[in-house]
Formats: C-alpha cells, sequence, structure tokens
C-alpha cells in the first residue's frame, strides 16, 4: 500500500514540476522573442546612425583638416615671401 501511495505521489510531482516548467518556458521564450526583436532594433539604429550621422561627421572633419593643412602651407609661403 505504501508503494502505492508513493507511486502516485512521485507521479503527481513529476506532473506538477512538468506543468510548470512548461509555463516558465512559454513565459521565457515570449521575454526572449521580445529581446531579440529590440536587439535587432538597436543594431538597424546603430548602422543607420554609422550610416547616416558618423560618415558625414567624419568626411567634415576631414575636409576641415584639409582646409587647415591648406591655410597652414599659405602662411608659410606668404611668411617666406616677406622675408625674402
Amino acid at each position: 500500500m505504501i508503494i502505492v501511495i508513493a507511486g502516485i505521489v512521485v507521479i503527481a510531482t513529476a506532473i506538477f514540476f512538468s506543468v510548470v516548467l512548461y509555463s516558465i518556458n512559454r513565459h521565457l521564450s515570449a521575454i526572449l522573442k521580445a529581446a531579440r526583436r529590440s536587439a535587432l532594433r538597436i543594431d538597424g539604429v546603430t548602422a543607420l546612425v554609422g550610416e547616416e550621422i558618423a560618415r558625414p561627421i567624419a568626411q567634415a572633419a576631414a575636409v576641415a583638416g584639409g582646409v587647415a593643412v591648406g591655410i597652414n602651407g599659405l602662411k608659410k609661403v606668404f611668411k617666406r615671401g616677406a622675408r625674402k
């Protein structure tokens, strides 16, 4: 009789834990899907920022640097001309 009761308790416990684990799995999978979607959105925003904002700023900085080098070169030319 004790063996039968112990078997019923073990089976009931196994069913209970299976239901609990299945419920947790469903909730976690929904959370993980939302996290994946958020990560994809963040990747998209990062790529957009890199292409649409950072690249033009880098190009503008390169142009400004080139202009500064050109102005410094002209200064040197005019300083040499004033010395002669």
